[in-house]
């Protein structure tokens, strides 16, 4: 799980070193960091917008306490500030880092999911490599799919103990590790059920925000 954070905090740190506009030249906004990759994603698994949440005070409290280091990082809420996937009451809220002269330059995504006794609890965040591995593998995995929807296999959930895994699914869970290479990003992602493998791949996800000399 340290690597995983290491990897992560790499990952945020390349973005962050942006926000120094002197010190970076954009030949163009890398596919997984524009707009079009919240669409993608909401589209993939037919989220729809949602303000609801936004009335409830449990779910306030939860965010707030589970969204501050991304606050402090600059990330802010989207124009549409929250998606709901109501047969799994699983909330996506989508936070973005700007800047003024290249736009969206990096995408984490928080989910969050009610129980059936009404509470809200926070499940875990996906940063813009992980969403765009994700659906990368959507057309290649919906068939593989013994039974069930995509976002029981891919989309993450709430679970009381922690797997040593990336996450866990509804109906298995999903290993992902990014690492960052001279080449750009490669990403290798393998979808479990709860017995077997039932997918795996390796992306290499290129980024062109480069570092002048």
């Amino acid at each position: 799980m340290k690597r995983r954070v290491f990897i992560g905090s790499t990952l945020s740190a390349l973005s962050l070193s942006l926000l120094d506009s002197s010190l970076v030249q954009a030949k163009e906004i890398p596919e997984n960091l524009n707009k079009r990759l919240l669409e993608r994603l909401v589209e993939a698994f037919e989220f729809k917008v949602t303000d609801a949440c936004w009335s409830n005070s449990i779910f306030i409290k939860v965010f707030e306490e589970t969204s501050q280091s991304f606050l402090k990082s600059n990330f802010r809420l989207s124009e549409t500030r929250a998606f709901m996937l109501a047969p799994f009451n699983l909330v996506l809220v989508p936070m973005q880092l700007n800047v003024a002269s290249l736009g969206c330059i990096d995408w984490t995504f928080l989910f969050y999911e009610q129980l059936h006794d009404n509470q809200w609890k926070y499940v875990k965040s996906i940063n813009a490599y992980e969403a765009n591995t994700i659906l990368k593998s959507v057309d290649a995995i919906a068939k593989q799919l013994p039974t069930g929807r995509l976002s029981d296999f891919l989309l993450p959930a709430y679970v009381k103990e922690k797997k040593s895994c990336s996450y866990a699914t509804r109906k298995g869970h999903v290993d992902m590790k990014i690492m960052l290479q001279s080449s750009g990003i490669q990403a290798n992602i393998q979808v479990w059920n709860q017995i077997e493998p039932l997918f795996q791949q390796t992306y290499h996800l290129s980024h062109s925000l480069q570092m002048s000399t």
